[in-house]
């Protein structure tokens, strides 16, 4: 067999391997790991909404814990939305998720120190 004729039959193997895979449905909202994924997704948001409001009157670490657990929870939350909703719903619940994850990225980014709070600065007596 020439080189020509092996290098299209491996394509062709190839190919066909690829193809059923290529092939599968993407669930969608009525499947049942969408119904379920959505579920988790509506309850871990509203679990990550309330971490914040109790973090909000803590210290730095507590707050930048909160941020970091939201904004995990907003990227997942969307994922799933991208996945397994369409339309309008989706288009709102996507760009909501997308904004809250931005502005606790923004947050950790300028008030929690590579993994840690900021130092708070004291000021010392002047000697």
């Amino acid at each position: 067999m020439s080189l020509f004729r092996r290098g299209a039959a491996a394509l062709a193997i190839i190919a066909g391997l690829a193809a059923p895979a290529a092939a599968q449905p993407v669930p969608g909202p009525n499947a049942p790991q969408c119904q379920r994924d959505l579920f988790f997704a509506e309850g871990t948001m509203r679990a990550s909404r309330y971490k914040l409001n109790d973090a909000a009157s803590g210290d730095q670490a507590a707050r930048c814990a909160a941020w970091r657990g939201h904004e995990d929870a907003m990227r997942k939350a969307g994922a799933i939305f991208r996945r397994c909703l369409n339309g309008a719903e989706r288009t709102e619940k996507v760009a909501l998720t997308e904004r809250e994850a931005q502005d606790m990225a923004s947050a950790i980014r300028t008030q929690c120190a590579a993994g840690r709070p900021a130092p708070v600065e004291r000021l010392r007596p002047q000697g």
